[in-house]
């Protein structure tokens, strides 16, 4: 896999997990809501790719949200997404400076 194609599954990934966790903060004052968790495979090849969408196991009446872990998650998943995208953003630069050279 190349570069940009693995920066690319990086970016994916990410705004999956945020989208997950945004799910679970719209979701945390819904009686009996059980929090999802996006997991994450590295590729051979590189990249990485979902492997599975997770519920919580634990059974309550009212909500198992955890939102400090929520907005942790949502750091994370926002700092992986901005490295991802600067890896994807030098990648063209280098490619077009190999261009131009060749002109």
């Amino acid at each position: 896999m190349d570069v940009t194609a693995a920066s690319l599954s990086g970016l994916q990934v990410s705004a999956q997990r945020v989208a997950v966790s945004a799910n679970n903060i719209a979701n945390s004052q819904t009686p009996g809501y059980q929090t999802q968790r996006l997991d994450q495979e590295d590729q051979v090849q590189g990249g990485v790719r979902p492997t599975a969408l997770q519920s919580s196991q634990s059974i309550q009446a009212t909500n198992n949200v955890d939102l400090a872990a929520e907005a942790v998650d949502l750091k994370t998943s926002s700092l992986t997404y901005e490295a991802n995208l600067k890896v994807f953003q030098v990648q063209n630069q280098m490619l077009g400076a190999v261009m131009d050279m060749k002109v």
